[in-house]
C-alpha cells in the first residue's frame, strides 16, 4: 500500500553515510599520503560553502516541516514537495551534503577530500537517487513525472 511505512524508497544506507564516510577515508588518505589543498582563502571558500549548504538544508528542511513529510529516505512520503528549494532541484539536502563536504575539504586543506566529493555525488546519483525517483513515481505517477519535466535533478 503507497505510503504505509513499508512503502519506502528502499534506500538501505542512510545518504549522509556517504559523506561521512568520504571524510574518514580523506582524513586517513591525507594522513598516510599527504596531498594539502593549496588554494588561497581555504577559510573564506569553506565558510561560504558551508553556509551555502546549511543554508540550502535549512530551507529543504523547511519544504519537509511545511508539508508534514519525513526527511529520511528509507520511511514512507507523504506529499510532494515542490515549493522552497524544491523548485531549483529535486535534491537539495543532497546537494547541500556535497557542499558542505566540500567546505570541510576546504576548511581542512585536505586535496584528497575534495577529490572525494564528485565520489560521493556519485554514489547519491548512482545508488540513492534512482531508487527515490522510482518510490516516487509510484507514490506520485504523473506529479512527480510532470515535476521531472519542470526541475532538474541537481541544478
Amino acid at each position: 500500500m503507497a505510503g504505509s511505512s513499508s512503502d519506502n524508497p528502499g534506500v538501505v544506507i542512510p545518504p549522509p553515510t556517504y559523506s561521512l564516510v568520504a571524510v574518514g577515508l580523506g582524513y586517513f588518505l591525507n594522513r598516510h599520503w599527504p596531498w594539502p589543498l593549496d588554494f588561497p582563502h581555504t577559510e573564506l571558500v569553506a565558510s561560504l560553502m558551508l553556509a551555502a549548504g546549511l543554508f540550502l538544508m535549512s530551507w529543504a528542511a523547511l519544504g519537509f516541516h511545511h508539508y508534514r513529510t519525513t526527511i529520511l529516505p528509507h520511511k514512507a512520503n507523504s506529499a510532494l514537495i515542490q515549493q522552497g528549494a524544491f523548485r531549483y532541484s529535486r535534491n537539495p539536502v543532497y546537494l547541500s551534503f556535497l557542499l558542505m563536504l566540500a567546505a570541510v575539504a576546504f576548511a581542512a586543506a585536505n586535496t584528497w577530500l575534495l577529490v572525494l566529493v564528485p565520489a560521493n555525488w556519485l554514489c547519491l546519483h548512482w545508488r540513492v537517487i534512482p531508487k527515490e525517483e522510482a518510490y516516487l513515481i509510484r507514490f506520485h505517477g504523473d506529479l512527480y513525472r510532470q515535476y521531472c519535466h519542470k526541475v532538474r535533478r541537481w541544478l
